[in-house]
C-alpha cells in the first residue's frame, strides 16, 4: 500500500466516527419504530380480546335472562299443569256418571230396536191374523 490509497491520518478516525454514529442513530431510530410498532400491534390485541371478551359477557347475559325467563315459563306451566290435574281428578266421578249414562242409553237404543222389530213382526202378524179372519 501506499500513502495515497489512505486517507490522512487525521481525517480517517473523523469520518469513520461520524459514519459509526449516523449508523448508530439509523438503528437506534430503527430500533424504536420496531418496539413502537409491537408496541401497537400488541396494544390492537388486547382492544381485540377485550372487545372479544365484552362481547361474550353481553351473550353470557343475554342467555341467561333468556334461560331466567324459560325457567319462570316452566314453573308456571307446572303449576298450571298441577292445577288442571287438581280439576280433571275432581271432576273425575261426573265423568265416570256421564261414562255410565252414555253405557245406559246405549243399551236403551239397543233395547228399543230390538223392541221396534218386535213391533213391526207383531203387527205384520196381527195384519194376517185380520186379513185370515175377514175372508173366514
Amino acid at each position: 500500500l501506499t500513502m495515497s490509497d489512505q486517507p490522512p491520518p487525521e481525517e480517517a478516525p473523523a469520518a469513520s466516527n461520524d459514519k459509526n454514529k449516523s449508523r448508530d442513530e439509523a438503528c437506534r431510530q430503527a430500533t424504536n419504530q420496531m418496539f413502537h410498532n409491537v408496541s401497537e400491534y400488541i396494544k390492537g390485541e388486547i382492544f381485540a380480546s377485550t372487545e372479544d371478551y365484552k362481547l361474550l359477557e353481553q351473550m353470557n347475559r343475554a342467555v341467561s335472562e333468556k334461560y331466567a325467563g324459560m325457567t319462570t315459563q316452566a314453573v308456571t306451566l307446572h303449576e298450571q299443569m298441577t292445577k288442571l290435574q287438581q280439576r280433571y281428578a275432581q271432576i273425575q266421578p261426573y265423568l265416570d256418571q256421564i261414562d255410565d249414562v252414555d253405557h245406559a242409553v246405549s243399551n236403551l237404543e239397543e233395547t228399543a230396536c230390538v223392541l221396534d222389530d218386535y213391533t213391526r213382526r207383531l203387527e205384520a202378524k196381527y195384519k194376517q191374523l185380520v186379513v185370515a179372519a175377514r175372508k173366514s
